[in-house]
C-alpha cells in the first residue's frame, strides 16, 4: 500500500505542475485539482482500511466486513470507469447517484462492524479495532463520495 500512496503522491505531483504550465484544459482548472487531490485522499483512505485490518488481534473478522471490502470494491471499480470516460465528458449522473448509495450502504456496515454488544464479548482490544477498522471504512468510503461531488461539480459546468 505504500508503494500506491507514493504513486498517488507522484501522480498529483505531476498533475499540479501540468496545471502551473497549462492555462487551457478540456476541464475546469479548479475541478482537475481537485479531482486529483481527492482521488489522492482515496489511496490514502485505503491504506488506513489495510493497516486496520492487519490489526494483530483479529484472529476473525468482524461480521460486516466482507460486505464492506465489497462496497470498497465496487466503489473502487466504478471510479476508475468515471475516470476513464471523464476525457469524453460522459454523463457523469449514474456515477455521483452510485457513489451517494454505495457511502450510505457502508455506513450501515460500519454500523455492524463496529456494534458493542457482539464486541464486547471479544474484549476491549478487540472492540477498540474493529470501531478503528468500521471508522478505517467509513472515512475510505467518505473519500469515495467527495470524488462524487467533485464530478457532480464537473457534470453541472458541462449540461
Amino acid at each position: 500500500m505504500q508503494e500506491l500512496t507514493d504513486q498517488a503522491d507522484a501522480a498529483r505531483g505531476v498533475i499540479t505542475r501540468q496545471l502551473r504550465e497549462n492555462y487551457i484544459t478540456p476541464l475546469d482548472r479548479g475541478d482537475i485539482f481537485a479531482l486529483a487531490d481527492r482521488l489522492r485522499e482515496v489511496c490514502y483512505q485505503l491504506e488506513s482500511v489495510s493497516f486496520a485490518m492487519t490489526s494483530q488481534v483479529f484472529d476473525e473478522l468482524p461480521a460486516g466486513v466482507p460486505e464492506m471490502l465489497a462496497v470498497l470494491s465496487h466503489q473502487s471499480d466504478q471510479t476508475l470507469r468515471m475516470t476513464r470516460r471523464l476525457q469524453g465528458h460522459y454523463d457523469q449522473w449514474d456515477y455521483v447517484e452510485t457513489m451517494d448509495r454505495l457511502h450510505l450502504r457502508a455506513i450501515s456496515l460500519s454500523q455492524s462492524i463496529a456494534d458493542a454488544v457482539p464486541l464486547s464479548r471479544r474484549g476491549l482490544t478487540y472492540t477498540a479495532a474493529s470501531m478503528q477498522l468500521a471508522s478505517s471504512f467509513t472515512q475510505a468510503s467518505a473519500s469515495f463520495k467527495d470524488v462524487g461531488r467533485i464530478a457532480a461539480a464537473i457534470a453541472l459546468k458541462e449540461s
